[in-house]
């Protein structure tokens, strides 16, 4: 081969290698991507008394569609603190109005400052928040009594999700509905979102205890549950053997995340759930729009608002 073969031959090696480097350098950052879901829950003192930090946090969402890949908002009750009072209603009628004409699809369910606590009247809330609001959601797939319960059907770091909501005062019958659609959407990873589960120092309460037993146990496709209620923030890890051959083989992880208690009805903190589509881990975060900063809690229990979770690619 001649010198100046050698020099072409050399010159295409060259450009293949840097072609292929690329290549991986673009498969890397693709897979490096993760989709996010946003969590709220018990905003009743900002529609009450501070609703610049409601429109803060809705306006924060709907502006880091993009930024941050978020494909989808959870809210877990509580919109409003006095259930009677039509301007708290406005107010968060107003800041989840925001995410009405963003991409973003959400859903929320009734706590007990809702619906009167033991009045269970869904009246005011079935009005602001019932079946008209979501039904252009394409990810609205289905709703019992007007959006009391109802289910959603998205996509987030390639995993088929299902989001299913109970409402406050939950019955047999609301139970029933839910075992209709879990069995329905058996292929489906699901979070369960409920108002009331768990307890500020980690443990299950009186009605978190049925809907594990009822709910959690008995089906394999729940892998998550976010709750509010409870002032505070802690997890709660159970496996389970599903396939009955002594090995755990699921894992739930059930959060509670409640920053009310704090100063300004908890100035705005929420959760970023970062899901990516190439592994199973998922990292939770702690932020506050409203303030700019990560982390409500500090120092020795910093843990409390960022760690991580497994979340399988697909129901085994």
């Amino acid at each position: 081969m001649t010198l100046m073969g050698t020099r072409i031959c050399l010159i295409f090696f060259i450009i293949s290698m840097i072609t292929v480097c690329q290549s991986s350098v673009d498969h890397a950052e693709a897979s490096s991507t993760s989709d996010t879901i946003v969590w709220m829950t018990d905003t009743q003192y900002y529609a009450k008394e501070y609703p610049e930090i409601f429109f803060k946090m809705t306006d924060w969402i709907k502006e880091n569609q993009v930024p941050h890949q978020i494909k989808y908002a959870v809210h877990t009750g509580d919109i409003i603190d006095q259930y009677q009072e039509k301007d708290q209603w406005k107010t968060a009628h107003k800041a989840l109005k925001k995410l009405d004409h963003s991409p973003i699809p959400y859903g929320v369910l009734a706590g007990n400052h809702d619906v009167g606590h033991s009045r269970v009247d869904y009246e005011k809330y079935s009005h602001y928040f019932g079946d008209k609001r979501f039904k252009h959601q394409k990810e609205f797939a289905g709703s019992d009594q007007n959006n009391r319960n109802h289910f959603d059907l998205v996509t987030v770091g390639d995993r088929d999700l299902l989001m299913l909501y109970l409402g406050w005062g939950m019955t047999d019958k609301d139970l029933e509905w839910a075992h209709s659609v879990l069995n329905n959407y058996p292929d489906r990873i699901v979070f369960l979102n409920v108002h009331e589960y768990l307890k500020a120092d980690g443990t299950r309460s009186e009605q978190g205890e049925l809907l594990f037993k009822e709910l959690v146990a008995k089906h394999a496709s729940i892998h998550v549950v976010l709750c509010g209620h409870y002032h505070g923030a802690n997890k709660k890890v159970d496996r389970f053997d599903d396939d009955g051959d002594g090995k755990p083989d699921r894992t739930v992880y059930q959060l509670l995340a409640d920053y009310q208690s704090g100063p300004m009805g908890g100035q705005g903190y929420l959760r970023l759930l970062s899901i990516p589509s190439y592994s199973t881990e998922v990292t939770v975060k702690t932020y506050s729009p409203f303030l700019d900063q990560y982390n409500f809690y500090k120092d020795t229990e910093l843990e409390k608002d960022q760690f991580t979770i497994h979340l399988p690619l697909s129901v085994k």
